[in-house]
């Protein structure tokens, strides 16, 4: 019996390598913005630390130089927060790259995987084929081989 070759086995090995390739990109990916977004979070829970602290300060008659050093560090933390959340637009961006990445190497490697079904269904219909017609032969050559 004939064995079945698919001609393009090479690519589609390929193909999922690419696949594999680009889905590892894709977790990166969104590994950095949910980190980002974690940073975020952990700088607005500092900012409100801070702020109770200054609004304590305030209320427990602290000095100038006191007040004024707890309002620097959540000026500084601000300043944090809008570099974070830049920094999550970036990697939103980044990430639908990704996406977007992975999907065209899943559609490639998909094309390759229906012409291998369909190349695969061609060679069964064409050793089916074989076979009936080496019965077909069969057949003959016993019935003439009686008369």
């Amino acid at each position: 019996m004939a064995k079945f070759i698919f001609k393009f086995e090479n690519i589609l090995k390929i193909k999922y390598k690419v696949e594999e390739q680009r889905k590892a990109e894709f977790g990166m990916a969104m590994k950095r913005l949910e980190d980002a977004k974690q940073s975020l979070v952990d700088m607005l829970i500092r900012q409100d630390e801070y702020e109770i602290l200054l609004t304590e300060l305030a209320q427990n008659g602290a000095s100038a130089l006191e007040l004024k050093q707890a309002s620097e560090k959540i000026d500084v933390i601000k300043v944090y927060v809008v570099n974070i959340k830049e920094q999550i637009v970036i990697e939103e961006g980044r990430v639908e790259i990704a996406r977007n990445n992975f999907n065209e190497a899943m559609k490639e490697r998909k094309i390759f995987e229906k012409l291998k079904e369909k190349e695969f269904e061609r060679f069964k219909l064409e050793v089916n084929a074989q076979e009936m017609k080496e019965v077909d032969e069969l057949v003959s050559f016993k019935y003439s081989d009686r008369a």
